[in-house]
Order: structure tokens, then sequence, then C-alpha cells
């Protein structure tokens, strides 16, 4: 993924395709930087360290338009800039579970630790995360499908 970036990245420069160039250029200026701050090699690296920096990188312009929705804006050129960042990540990251096979590995787990109180059931959070390849489930997912379980 991370020599896809870079051929992205020179195509865009190539046909002067500005906002794929900045797409680009901000993923692949991420990916330096976590290599720095976790003294991994620079350069081109594995697939998995590409997808945890695109998947923090998308959770974060996720987070800023909810942001942006709780301050009643819903259009304008940020808003919208940061809906097409979201879309590009989106090309690098894994397909998310379905909401019914994430119900089913939530209720197996509640089941399997005898889980019947909400309190208890934040553990579940990262014991599913682990059992599921990286960036195809998010907490959040998760969190909402315990609490929904548990209620009924």
């Amino acid at each position: 993924m991370y020599n896809l970036l870079r051929k992205m990245l020179r195509d865009a420069q190539v046909n002067n395709d500005i906002e794929r160039k900045d797409f680009c250029r901000s993923i692949l200026s991420l990916i330096s930087e976590h290599q720095v701050a976790n003294k991994l090699d620079r350069g081109p690296c594995d697939d998995d360290v590409v997808t945890k920096v695109v998947g923090k990188y998308k959770k974060s312009l996720e987070k800023a338009l909810d942001a942006f929705r709780k301050g009643g804006q819903t259009t304008g050129e940020l808003f919208d800039q940061y809906n097409a960042e979201i879309t590009f990540c989106e090309a690098f990251l894994p397909r998310s579970i379905s909401d019914e096979d994430l119900e089913k590995q939530v209720k197996q787990k509640l089941e399997e630790f005898k889980i019947t109180e909400l309190n208890k059931s934040m553990k579940l959070i990262g014991i599913i995360i682990k059992d599921n390849p990286s960036g195809t489930v998010d907490g959040k997912r998760i969190k909402e499908i315990i609490k929904k379980t548990l209620e009924t």
C-alpha cells in the first residue's frame, strides 16, 4: 500500500490533481511521523503500518465532522474536504465487518464470559477488537451493540 500511495502521489503531480496530491502527502507525512515516533525504519513500510495510520487519520476526520455537525455546520469547504478525505482513506482500509456478524460475536462473548451488566462488559471491546483483523471493527460500534444487546 505504501508503494501505491507513492505512485498515486506521482500520478497526481503529473496530472496536476491538487486534491489527490494533498491527500497522498498528508498520509505519507503521517506515516513518516509514525515511523519516527515508534523508532521504525523510514521509507517503505508494510501494509499494517499504513492501515493503522490511515485508520487513525480517518477516525480523527470523523471526530472533526461530528464536531462540525454538533455546531450546526453541515456544509462548507472544510466540511466537504474532510468528507472527501474520509472517502480517500476508506480505499486503504479493510472493509468493516457487518453489524450482523458483529452482533453474533458480541452475543457469543457475552455468553462465554457470562456478562449481564453493562459496567462489566467494557472488557469485551478490547477482546473483540483483537479477535478481528486490524481496522475491521470499531470500539464505538461494539459498545453500541453491547448496550443494545444487554438492554433487551
